[in-house]
């Protein structure tokens, strides 16, 4: 009886370190999560509290996060003054599209190298590599040069023969410099894109494949037919990742796109738009009030982010799924 009594008290002690343990594992995930909620919140949560305030709330300091009346003037005055509706549809077109570009560039190579053994895999893998080690800036003066002077097969220097002068096709400052990376496989973040189709077909079942090839289905019919209706989850996550990039992106439009009205490019601009629209006599000695700028800045940042975040929350339980799916995480 005293040893099943000994035996029956370890069980209960056991019993309660566990159970301590797993409260206490609790609480710290909790923490841990709701810190890094609010690291990650918190620039969005000041961006909403500033751009819904007056100018005045800035100076007073009895205004922490909540103004003292709420304002949706600066979202009105940033969105004329951003030209949005035309910097939106822009820099849709050039999200949209590269994205779809990609979709369809990446999808197939990451096929091919998960798939066909050919010389030079190793080497072309490697390359896949490096465009996610090798900053874009490395490559950039080459990449200008070349949509500058776009030769397509050498066929400009084959019209020497005949007219004695070189053809070029010069696509910096047109869609094209934004287009042709995408659907070549080398756009913003592709190798990315790349490895996460790489390892998504490699884990489908080539059972798949051998019956449509038994069916009579060729290489491209079986990659459209079998494998991409069985990829969703990778291509919408590729879809996502790559629209938010090629949203956000300021580097590679400030350079091949100096021109264009994106929403991104009108953000990098509206400090100066802001200062001469505050300033209508463009007098040097006017004393301009920063708090005005500052909310309307924060209402335009805001603006930015707002497709973006209307499209994650549609997309929010699609995009969990499909990121486990995938494999990026766990």
């Amino acid at each position: 009886m005293e040893l099943r009594q000994l035996l029956t008290d370890r069980v209960r002690q056991k019993h309660y370190i566990r159970q301590a343990v797993s409260r206490i594992w609790s609480v710290y995930r909790f923490v841990t999560l709701f810190s890094i909620g609010m690291i990650l919140l918190f620039p969005l949560m000041y961006m909403i509290s500033v751009s819904l305030r007056y100018a005045s709330d800035l100076s007073d300091p009895m205004v922490v996060w909540i103004p003292t009346t709420v304002t949706f003037k600066n979202f009105a005055d940033t969105f004329k003054l951003m030209n949005y509706p035309i910097a939106f549809l822009t820099s849709l077109k050039l999200s949209l599209i590269p994205s779809l570009l990609t979709i369809f560039s990446c999808s197939l190579t990451g096929y091919g190298f998960s798939r066909f053994k050919f010389k030079g895999r190793n080497a072309l893998f490697l390359l896949v590599l490096l465009m996610l080690i090798v900053p874009p800036q490395n490559t950039l003066i080459s990449m200008f040069l070349q949509y500058r002077e776009f030769d397509l097969f050498g066929l400009g220097q084959i019209m020497r023969i005949f007219t004695g002068k070189p053809f070029y096709i010069n696509l910096s400052g047109t869609d094209m410099a934004m287009f042709l990376p995408a659907a070549l496989a080398s756009g913003i973040r592709a190798g990315l894109y790349i490895l996460i189709f790489n390892k998504f077909f490699t884990n489908i079942p080539t059972e798949l494949e051998d019956a449509a090839a038994i069916d009579g289905c060729g290489v491209y019919k079986t990659f459209f037919k079998v494998i991409l209706p069985n990829a969703r989850a990778a291509l919408l996550t590729v879809f996502l990742f790559s629209i938010v990039w090629y949203w956000n992106d300021y580097f590679y439009t400030s350079v091949f796109m100096q021109n264009t009205s994106s929403v991104t490019m009108q953000l990098t601009k509206l400090n100066g738009i802001l200062k001469q629209a505050l300033n209508p006599l463009h007098t040097s000695t006017a004393v301009l009030d920063p708090n005005e700028i500052t909310v309307r800045l924060q209402a335009g940042c805001l603006l930015a982010l707002a497709p973006l975040i209307a499209m994650y929350t549609f997309l929010q339980r699609y995009f969990t799924d499909a990121i486990e799916r995938t494999g990026i995480v766990g």
